[in-house]
């Protein structure tokens, strides 16, 4: 009996031994990628931290950036000197005339001019403009680029600083192949970033200075419903030009026809020389009977 008792406490021991270490293996294996989770953990938290900074925040206090852009229809007593005036007014307000074209059109002088001034004075300039003459039409228009634009900084100076880093490298490279890597990985880096360099600036442009396109037209002539008739000499005179160029009309269409028919005029002898014979054996007959 105790024999007994003796080797079921070992076999209980022995299988108590076994399920311990079954366990700290087991603490083992789920503790082991749980360092490089952590760090994966940390290393998207910081991408997304990364993120948010460089997006822009509307309560950051960042500059909106705004593209502001008008269009007016002006008519005006004297298209030539409402132009002047409007470049006048242009350079004074800081800004200047993109671009002007002026021409003579069926109801007179008409022109389009493309003015730009400073963004902030836009609303006190429109005033000015319409004071120059009748407005017939007018629309103002904004959009806000201040994502696009702070994106836009930020994806340059994450490529700059990976520029630097490549230089650095450069510096440390060994052999011909990893200079030649590295040079090219350069130049890409640098190709994007004067890509980015450029649209900032344009967007600095844009937003910097407003763009107001102004057409000019002079008032049409009005009629009074009164017709002023010609003198009477006058109007005999047109009379008898119209009845001498209306002959002279007629005669050089008569000689044209006949120029141009004459190249049939053998075709018409024959024709005619064979209805003259069978009209005169018509005729010959009708006199025999």
């Amino acid at each position: 009996m105790r024999k007994i008792i003796f080797l079921l406490a070992v076999i209980i021991m022995f299988v108590l031994m076994l399920s311990g270490c079954g366990s700290s293996k087991q603490a083992e294996t789920a503790s082991a990628p749980g360092a490089p989770a952590y760090d994966q953990q940390v290393s998207v938290n910081n991408q997304s931290t990364a993120q948010e900074e460089a997006k822009p925040d509307d309560n950051n206090g960042l500059e909106q950036k705004i593209i502001r852009e008008a269009q007016l229809l002006l008519l005006v007593p004297d298209v030539n000197k409402a132009a002047e005036k409007l470049e006048d007014m242009a350079g004074k307000s800081g800004g200047y005339v993109q671009n002007a074209h002026l021409w003579q059109g069926n109801g007179g002088m008409q022109g389009q001019l493309t003015l730009r001034v400073p963004t902030g004075k836009m609303d006190s300039f429109i005033p000015e403009i319409e004071a120059l003459g009748q407005v017939k039409s007018k629309n103002v228009s904004g959009k806000n680029v201040t994502e696009e634009y702070y994106d836009t900084e930020a994806r340059r100076k994450n490529l700059e600083r990976q520029e630097s880093r490549y230089l650095e490298l450069l510096k440390e490279a060994k052999t011909v192949k990893d200079m030649l890597e590295i040079e090219q990985e350069l130049s890409r880096v640098r190709g994007e970033i004067e890509s980015l360099q450029a649209r900032l600036k344009v967007l600095d442009n844009l937003t910097e200075l407003a763009t107001i396109n102004v057409d000019l037209e002079a008032p049409r002539n009005i009629s009074t419903g009164i017709t002023l008739k010609e003198p009477l000499d006058q109007r005999v005179k047109a009379a008898w030009l119209r009845g001498i160029n209306g002959m002279a009309n007629m005669a050089e269409g008569l000689i044209v026809l006949l120029f141009m028919l004459l190249p049939y005029s053998p075709v018409f002898a024959v024709v005619g020389f064979i209805g003259y014979r069978v009209w005169k054996k018509r005729s010959s007959k009708n006199n025999d009977s």
